[in-house]
């Protein structure tokens, strides 16, 4: 209401009181259109200081109608004016009239550009890809402009990057005298967008200073180039060294970390992300985090996980019904996506092309014919969407998986479009599995006339032919494919294990086990030929035989020992072999300890040993108690943030490099101390006190029965670890056990053994 009676006595207003209104009110934008008309009406419009303000007020809502009439009605537009119809033409995706603009701006009698239009008029070039004019722009910079800010370097970089000319980033890289966070992250974006990752990878070890931006661009660049397990090391040595806690992961990191574990499936890596999230409440809140959990679980065969993280969500927007959707697709689960897409209309949200595209292929995967006809039809009636070529490729692919060949061909017919590849490639595995050899070859013919070296399409099309007997025919399949120098692309299957991804390709020996898997694979290729020649014999089996392949079984194409789908089943299969075969080993062999990564600590590896409870203090590091005048005295920090020092462990019986619960080990500080006593871990009797402390200064290994002191034993404790003193490879030494827990002395917390006090609980993260 108040608003109201200020407008009514806007037309006496002064222009300091429209000023002082429109500051207070100028992100409203019913309040704005009352100003506009008012302000026309009292000859206001045409008052500078007002239209430069309007004109902001509504750049910044991306109000373009009402922006140009403002614009156009100033006489003589300020150069700011100008930049922020630049910025708005930016912001509703328009760079190409950004562009136009600033080349009136630059011919224009009244204003001339500034750093800021410059920097608009670059990054309309890096949208629209106009690398002729960025050149032109970045000539005139030098004659505009007396002095270059890091803005416009940055506006040059990224650029350069985007138009896929690093050379030229990299010159105007190289002409900066100082060179901020900022610019050191464009070119890093600039060798990412270009695919350069090992040039990105040199730039990011090279800057004096990095932010969330620049470790999250890396995260990201090793992600799109499927190689999530280097992503989550970056993001674990990026929280490791952010000890001011400036580069805190933002919902840009954390979703990026997830998409590349969902790309390759990789459920482990994905877990242990969910772990960090759990910890942190802003995370666990956030819409979008949550629907790339929902996208990683599905696509990494955790189906159940997805659901029940998509029960629990408050507050679920399209791309949370999307995603479930999806995921449950993926995994044959149609009836079950239907009923999510009929909850979310029912909650009164409304699909998109995309959820379009999920729910069509959940209809597909299930073979739900009646029902995937009846949504498209729904979706171009009822939500008047125009389907793309990817909704008819589904539905394609819908029919042809239900063998309604004669549906799938009156469809590709009618679309409005022309069908690509993909729709004819779909029709044309389906014509060698029901033995259509007519449609077939149009269907192979019209992939050739689109994608001419798609090898896959000859192998079919021999497949085709010798099922027929046709044997000319297949031939010369395979000359076409010979003469144009077409060779069959390996494929290619990965499993994870461990968190390390494992490939294998077609035909490619050199992995560590590959003679063992085929010899196996062969064997069991053999068992199955078999089979399939007993199965032959009898009425049922040749009926199927004839509906899945209409192959005999001495030609049978599914069974190869060169397939890497194959080849990593039978890697699980020997792993599971492996396993069994040694679960009495296992038994006796003591589990790893694991960083809070995941990984296990491997011996001479730098490691910051830190509390489980928070608030009490940090990390471990020396210090000198009492009398002593070196520090020997191992501590805890009594900061939260200081991580201390680091430290290794080293097995004192043991030739592997893996630290196990349970076993003797030599703690020993990694840093150099400055007095003449080593840094390995011992204990010393304080007669003082009575109490048994951890200090430094024992020998490493095991020289005998005088060094056990120096042995200490990492133990499970209620999920996390603790340390115990109770050496376990001297049979005959009489020594004292007990639990290692803080003790409070001088205001300082010491290292102490005990055996009724509560363990010091701890975790461990690589430095």
């Amino acid at each position: 209401m108040t608003v109201v009676i200020q407008i009514n006595k806007l037309q006496a207003a002064s222009f300091d009181k429209l000023n002082n209104l429109l500051e207070k009110w100028g992100s409203h934008y019913n309040f704005l259109n009352q100003i506009l008309s008012n302000a026309i009406t009292s000859g206001g419009i045409f008052q500078h200081n007002i239209a430069c303000r309007l004109l902001k007020a509504y750049a910044k809502l991306n109000k373009l109608a009402e922006a140009r009439k403002v614009f156009d009605g100033m006489p003589n537009p300020d150069v700011g004016s100008w930049t922020s119809l630049q910025n708005l033409y930016l912001n509703i995706k328009q760079p190409m009239k950004a562009l136009m603009l600033f080349s009136r701006l630059v011919s224009s009698d009244f204003a001339k550009p500034d750093c800021h239009s410059v920097v608009a008029a670059l990054s309309a070039c890096a949208r629209c890809k106009d690398l002729n004019n960025g050149r032109i722009i970045h000539g005139m910079v030098y004659k505009c402009l007396e002095t270059l800010r890091p803005n416009v370097h940055n506006a040059l970089i990224d650029m350069y990057g985007k138009n896929e000319r690093v050379d030229l980033a990299e010159r105007v890289f190289s002409s900066i005298n100082f060179k901020d966070v900022a610019i050191w992250t464009s070119l890093l974006n600039g060798y990412l967008l270009n695919g350069d990752i090992e040039s990105a990878k040199g730039v990011f070890d090279e800057m004096p200073q990095r932010n969330v931006v620049s470790w999250t661009s890396m995260i990201v660049g090793y992600v799109r180039k499927k190689n999530p397990i280097e992503a989550l090391q970056l993001f674990t040595k990026m929280r490791n060294q952010d000890v001011e806690g400036h580069c805190n992961p933002t919902t840009v990191t954390i979703v990026a970390l997830l998409s590349g574990c969902a790309d390759i499936g990789a459920l482990n890596l994905g877990g242990s992300i969910h772990g960090y999230i759990n910890k942190r409440i802003g995370f666990l809140l956030d819409v979008t985090v949550n629907n790339a959990l929902i996208d990683m679980y599905g696509k990494s065969g955790s189906l159940d996980s997805a659901v029940k993280l998509f029960d629990s969500m408050r507050k679920k927007d399209l791309f949370s019904w999307t995603s479930m959707i999806s995921s449950l697709a993926l995994n044959g689960r149609g009836k079950h996506a239907l009923m999510v897409f009929n909850s979310m209309v029912e909650a009164g949200m409304a699909p998109n092309k995309v959820t379009f595209l999920s729910v069509l292929s959940a209809c597909s995967h299930a073979g739900l014919v009646i029902e995937g006809e009846r949504l498209f039809e729904t979706f171009v009636t009822n939500y008047h969407m125009k389907p793309h070529i990817e909704h008819y490729g589904c539905m394609v692919d819908l029919f042809v998986r239900a063998g309604c060949l004669e549906k799938a061909i009156r469809l590709i017919e009618g679309m409005p479009m022309k069908p690509d590849a993909v729709i004819w490639r779909s029709l044309l595995g389906a014509c060698l599995e029901h033995g259509n050899l007519e449609l077939a070859e149009v269907a192979g013919k019209k992939v050739l006339e689109l994608e001419p070296d798609d090898d896959a399409v000859y192998i079919l099309l021999w497949s085709v032919y010798r099922s027929k007997n046709r044997w000319e025919d297949a031939l010369r399949a395979m000359k076409m494919m010979r003469d144009q120098r077409i060779k069959k692309t390996p494929g290619c299957s990965w499993i994870e294990v461990n968190g390390v991804v494992l490939e294998f390709l077609a035909e490619a020996p050199g992995h560590h086990i590959n003679d063992s898997i085929l010899i196996v694979l062969n064997g069991m290729i053999k068992q199955s030929k078999n089979l399939i020649a007993e199965a032959a014999q009898s009425d049922w089996g040749s009926r199927l035989l004839k509906r899945t392949r209409n192959l005999d079984a001495k030609s049978y194409p599914g069974l190869s020992s060169k397939q890497p789908t194959h080849l990593s089943l039978c890697f699980i299969l020997l792993s599971i072999f492996y396993i069994n075969s040694s679960l009495s080993a296992a038994a006796q062999k003591p589990s790893p300890v694991l960083d809070i990564a995941g990984n296990e600590l491997r011996a001479g590896t730098d490691y910051y040993i830190l509390p489980v409870i928070r608030g009490r203090g940090g990390g471990l590091t020396l210090d000198s108690i009492g009398n002593r005048t070196c520090p020997l005295d191992v501590v805890q920090e009594q900061l939260e943030v200081e991580n201390g020092l680091p430290l290794t462990f080293n097995p004192v019986n043991s030739t592997e490099d893996i630290v196990r619960v349970s076993t003797d080990q030599n703690i020993i500080f990694s840093a150099s101390s400055i007095c003449v006593q080593t840094t390995v871990w011992t204990l010393y009797f304080d007669e003082s006190i009575g109490r048994y402390f951890v200090t430094t200064g024992g020998v490493a290994g095991n020289p005998g029965r005088e060094t056990i002191r120096t042995w200490f034993k990492i133990e499970e404790y209620e999920g996390h670890y603790r340390f115990v003193y109770c050496p376990s490879v001297c049979d005959t030494c009489r020594v004292v056990c007990g639990e290692v827990v803080i003790f409070l002395q001088d205001g300082k917390r010491r290292l102490s053994l005990s055996l009724t006090d509560v363990p010091f609980m701890v975790m461990f993260r690589k430095a």
